[in-house]
């Protein structure tokens, strides 16, 4: 919100789908009343199963202008336990690319899901595929959703839920906040010497520390 009143134009996400700060700060108040209005309540969780993209970006200062908790995962998962981190956090929204429901066990968890989830937030990022053209989907929320100010702000409260990857059994979930999270970005843009003109490359996977936090919040 600082530089997009400071410096609107200014770059915030470079690459095929390019977002300056002004962009990025209305498309994330717009999708956020989305996800307010679909019944998503302060302190909730989201789980989102995407890849790395420009959606991923806007989504995760939504759900803090929401007041909400994001659980990340990697497009890459089994839906066995995307389901497993669902049930972990509490889940009262999904947010699933939509290339996912190419597979006929993706298909079948989101129908299990949207069942558990009525009245509260689903929707798609990217294409809806034939069949789910009811499911709203994310890139259309960010721009013609009504936009929220944002809730009173806790830096305590639980902001970011990233899980192992299940390799030695079922799959754990670290809790964090704003306060650790932004302590950490920080401490990492330091020792790297990043200066506010400095463009970072983004390859780690979304749903990782390093795809989820660092490269999003430095």
């Amino acid at each position: 919100r600082d530089w997009a009143d400071r410096d609107p134009d200014r770059p915030a996400v470079r690459g095929r789908h390019l977002l300056t700060y002004g962009e990025l700060w209305e498309r994330s108040t717009r999708l956020a009343g989305t996800l307010a209005d679909a019944g998503l309540e302060p302190g909730e969780f989201v789980v989102a199963v995407l890849p790395n993209c420009w959606q991923g970006v806007v989504l995760t200062v939504a759900t803090s202008i929401a007041g909400a908790s994001l659980s990340p995962l990697s497009a890459r998962v089994s839906p066995t336990l995307a389901v497993n981190i669902f049930d972990q956090v509490g889940a009262r929204g999904l947010i699933l690319q939509s290339e996912r429901l190419e597979r006929e066990d993706w298909r079948a968890a989101l129908g299990g899901l949207r069942r558990r989830l009525k009245g509260r937030p689903v929707m798609l990022q990217g294409d809806a595929l034939d069949g789910d053209e009811r499911l709203p989907t994310l890139e259309r929320a960010t721009l013609e959703g009504p936009e929220l100010s944002p809730r009173a702000p806790d830096p305590g409260r639980p902001s970011v839920v990233l899980s192992t990857g299940g390799t030695t059994g079922q799959p754990k979930s670290v809790l964090h906040c704003d306060n650790t999270v932004l302590y950490a970005a920080r401490g990492y843009a330091r020792a790297c010497e990043f200066g506010a003109d400095d463009v970072l490359v983004a390859f780690g996977p979304y749903g990782h520390a390093s795809g989820s936090v660092f490269e999003i919040l430095i």
